[in-house]
């Protein structure tokens, strides 16, 4: 008979037996598999919150005045916006966590009477690819058809507009897409709007003012090394660092993982124990039978056979409806449990069920190894003497 012929008979000799360490799996797993949707769930709505603030990272051009750039005042130093694609493809922290590198031309204009932002962007990485599924973190994921424009809300409030409104700025007529919520920065007064409408407005094809990098984990030792290899590849530019807002972001998503790492290990301490306790209650109740096997010749890898397969299938067996389950809890149960708002989806990740099986497998191995090689050591007079 086979290992597998071996845990199937094992398992319908001693059913109540193995109750609580698949109970304990299964808990195990569901735990894991919630913590892990939700840190996805949660992280999505740090980066968005993030995106809000604004960048932390800006490149403009070496003699760009930052008072001017920021408040888009005065006169702008300027850029091609070919150098901008080149920064995307040599800038080291394209690879570095960044979801948004953005091209901007940005005027003060007056529209009815209100003094705002009119911003040009467009997103040269970062923006959604075909093959992906749609995460939309920000409103620079949206597809902006031409004349339409996205409204800050101090910009909407001052210029008395709303959706679906138009307006003209430029010699340019705009229909507003959308007015964002407030969030209590300068953005609050833009009018984003198409790069190449916004320039064709000022007879500037091809001409940007600067690129954000929006959502990049631009913090900590390795930054300053990054700063430096940027500055070399591209001494035309200068890199501006927002350390506040980086910080922010880096300490965000750190207490998210830190937080379902800590559930997690506490989860697994308490299952272990508990599937540890079991083995060994077990072993002690077998203890003539593994004498009997000891004493008739039988090596340790037959005792072995006794537990193994059956601890390896049900510790499998436990994942997977561990991960049913937690899966379930977390799409359906999760926005509440975390507060994440209904703009946030909860992904069901199918490809971890397969993962949870062979963690399941690998816990419930690794909690009863010490009993299992109790059994395996134990002395065959000692066992037999019970008899």
């Amino acid at each position: 008979m086979g290992p597998l012929g071996i845990a199937l008979r094992e398992i319908a000799r001693r059913r109540r037996g193995l109750l609580v360490p698949l109970a304990v799996v299964v808990c195990v797993a569901a735990i894991f598999t919630v913590v892990w949707t939700l840190r996805d769930a949660t992280v999505q709505r740090v980066r968005r919150v993030m995106a809000q603030m604004g960048n932390n990272l800006l490149f403009v051009p070496r003699e760009a005045s930052t008072d001017n750039y920021y408040s888009a005042r005065g006169v702008q130093a300027e850029m091609s916006s070919d150098l901008a694609e080149e920064l995307c493809a040599r800038c080291p922290i394209t690879s570095k966590h960044a979801t948004h590198f953005v091209a901007k031309f940005q005027r003060r204009v007056r529209v009815n009477d209100a003094e705002v932002i009119l911003t040009g962007f467009h997103v040269i990485h970062g923006g959604h690819r075909p093959k992906e599924p749609r995460r939309r973190r920000s409103f620079l994921d949206d597809h902006l058809e031409p004349g339409h424009a996205i409204l800050g809300s101090e910009a909407a409030r001052l210029a008395k507009l709303e959706k679906g409104e138009k307006f003209s700025v430029g010699g340019g007529e705009f229909t507003v897409k959308y007015v964002l919520p407030e969030f209590g920065v300068l953005d609050d007064s833009r009018i984003w709007a198409r790069l190449d409408e916004v320039q064709a407005l000022y007879g500037k094809d091809g001409v940007i003012h600067g690129v954000d990098a929006l959502g990049c984990m631009c913090s900590g030792p390795y930054f300053e090394s990054i700063k430096k290899e940027t500055a070399t590849r591209m001494p035309q530019l200068r890199m501006l660092h927002r350390a506040v807002v980086a910080d922010t972001r880096v300490k965000s998503r750190v207490a998210v993982e830190g937080v379902g790492g800590v559930v997690i290990l506490v989860v697994m301490i308490l299952g272990a124990v508990a599937i540890l306790a079991m083995m060994t209650s077990e072993v002690r109740e077998r203890r003539r039978e593994i004498g009997v096997l000891l004493a008739m010749g039988a090596g340790g890898g037959r005792v072995a056979l006794m537990f193994l397969p059956k601890i390896v299938l049900v510790g499998a067996l436990g994942g997977l409806l561990g991960w049913g389950l937690g899966t379930v809890l977390a799409v359906y149960a999760g926005p509440a449990i975390g507060d994440l708002g209904p703009e946030i989806k909860i992904r069901a990740f199918t490809g971890l069920a397969s993962r949870t099986a062979l963690y399941g497998a690998l816990f419930a191995l690794a909690a009863s190894l010490p009993g299992l090689v109790r059994a395996v050591r134990m002395d065959p007079v000692d066992a037999l003497r019970e008899l």
